[in-house]
């Protein structure tokens, strides 16, 4: 399976938005403990926290489609991406920015806990190509800042962080893009 979709976004904007988010809020630790230096910004979430980036604080493992309530963080151009994939692909639930320093791994695990199937999508604000993801026993690296890469969450997937920081927006939505759109190469770097 090929990760990599046919759509990119201006990542001169992805950055200034992402300058402007860390100017504006203070960062959220992952699981509110300095969990492997993990950190972001809900857009969405359970009750509208930006904090609640995890999207399980108020119920473990719940349904990720309950994730959809909007958070002060939800503006300027990642409103508009965001708007832009809902046009799209039709809800988009969970979306926040996570950010990891250094190593870290996250262990083998599916989403999806209620049984449902959905689509998990990263837009990288700042690539690391020495992050590798593993998707239904295919690794992948998502190197190329902007570009949207989608991967089905159902599956077992993980991540290793081998070393330096990337930041990611990453949502989900119950529509594979590919299956909706006809393959063309969208530029958005206008």
């Amino acid at each position: 399976m090929n990760y990599e979709c046919n759509m990119r976004f201006n990542t001169a904007k992805l950055l200034d938005a992402h300058e402007d988010l860390k100017k504006k809020f203070p960062p959220a630790i992952y699981n509110e403990i300095k969990d492997g230096n993990r950190y972001g910004w809900a857009f969405t979430s359970l009750e509208g926290d930006i904090d609640d980036i995890h999207g399980r604080r108020y119920n473990k493992y719940g349904k990720e489609a309950d994730c959809f309530v909007k958070t002060p963080a939800y503006c300027g151009y990642f409103k508009e991406l965001l708007e832009e994939m809902e046009g799209i692909l039709g809800k988009v639930c969970r979306a926040r920015i996570i950010g990891i320093d250094g190593y870290r791994e996250i262990a083998l695990h599916h989403d999806g806990h209620d049984g449902s199937r959905f689509w998990r999508y990263h837009i990288p604000i700042v690539p690391n190509a020495k992050c590798t993801f593993s998707a239904d026993g295919i690794d992948f690296i998502m190197a190329e800042a902007g570009r949207l890469y989608r991967f089905p969450a159902w599956v077992m997937h993980s991540v290793v962080n081998h070393e330096g920081p990337r930041v990611h927006l990453m949502f989900s939505a119950f529509r594979d893009i590919k299956e909706i759109s006809s393959q063309k190469d969208r530029s958005r770097n206008d």
